[in-house]
């Protein structure tokens, strides 16, 4: 169930020539594109298919990821909840104390 998480950081990985053009423009030349398919969209479609492979195969046999019970469930979308409401609350917090939390994740740290 834990494995959805991974998937969502391949999809993002696809995205991220698109969606942060100008991070992906400061990369080394020989990183960014292998013929002509930019090198994060390779490796983020990789990730997302083995995965989402690998959680289809775990569905059907539990000894590569362990039973998956109504318990075990129960506490993947619990702690997909308290992390949630943790996050959009200190977002608030912050937001109330003129703080903008989305900040670090636009720019690039100086090297």
């Amino acid at each position: 169930m834990l494995i959805v998480g991974p998937i969502l950081d391949g999809l993002a990985g696809i995205a991220l020539p698109w969606a942060r053009k100008h991070f992906f423009e400061s990369a080394l030349a020989i990183l960014r594109k292998i013929a002509g398919i930019p090198l994060p969209s390779i490796l983020g479609g990789y990730s997302a298919i083995f995965l989402a492979f690998l959680f289809v195969e775990s569905l059907y046999n539990p000894a590569i990821i362990g039973p998956l019970g109504t318990a075990a469930g129960g506490i993947a979308v619990a702690l997909l909840i308290i992390g949630a409401a943790i996050y959009f609350v200190m977002k608030a917090y912050y937001a109330r104390q003129g703080l903008d939390v989305s900040l670090p994740s636009k720019e690039m740290p100086p090297e």
